[in-house]
């Protein structure tokens, strides 16, 4: 099936590692500092957005005025410290990243910010499975926008009609139509590796 396609892409959180979990504890943990309180739930309907545009959200739905950036920034930090010593599973679109690793290019679009992103493919040791990482910093309209996905596709030189996005949220999946690109919804693949 993949063959029709020139190039992969795919997003990180959720998607290829089940890190999920740990954006959440952070950032209840950084809402909690600032005697903000916040419900998983309520964060689970922006999984895929910038973390500034959480925080953003976030303080309008709690009518609270604080800086946004500087929330985001506080959670980036306890963030890429969980994922240094938290358990992290790889999930089922791992499996396919390995199994076509080389055969074709490979982007990652993410809307995690750079050292996010370092961490854990140098947890993993997977730099080198990438041609380019676009992450959240790179761009300025971030997911459900199609701009994560098309600098991906510009930067491995391949049309977007001829990628095939792996994606896990909402936003990520609109965000692959809106950049007019194959998408398989990774919650449909059930097994953990």
């Amino acid at each position: 099936m993949l063959t029709k396609y020139s190039a992969l892409i795919f997003d990180m959180d959720g998607t290829l590692f089940d890190t999920e979990p740990l954006h959440r504890k952070a950032w209840l943990e950084t809402f909690s500092d600032e005697s903000i309180s916040v419900t998983e739930e309520e964060l689970i309907q922006f999984n895929g957005s910038a973390p500034w545009e959480v925080a953003r959200k976030i303080l309008a739905l709690k009518e609270v005025n604080a800086d946004p950036l500087y929330l985001a920034e506080r959670k980036r930090v306890r963030v890429d410290s969980l994922l240094k010593t938290e358990e992290v599973r790889l999930l089922p679109a791992m499996e396919i990243a390995q199994l076509w690793c080389g055969k074709l290019p490979f982007a990652l679009g993410t809307g995690s910010e750079r050292s996010t992103v370092e961490v854990l493919l140098n947890r993993f040791n997977l730099s080198a499975m990438f041609h380019t990482v676009v992450s959240a910093d790179r761009v300025k309209r971030h997911k459900p926008a199609p701009d994560t996905f098309l600098l991906c596709a510009k930067e491995m030189n391949v049309p977007a009609a001829r990628c095939l996005v792996f994606e896990d949220s909402t936003f990520g999946i609109a965000a692959a139509n809106a950049a007019e690109m194959d998408v398989i919804d990774v919650n449909t693949l059930s097994r953990t590796i």
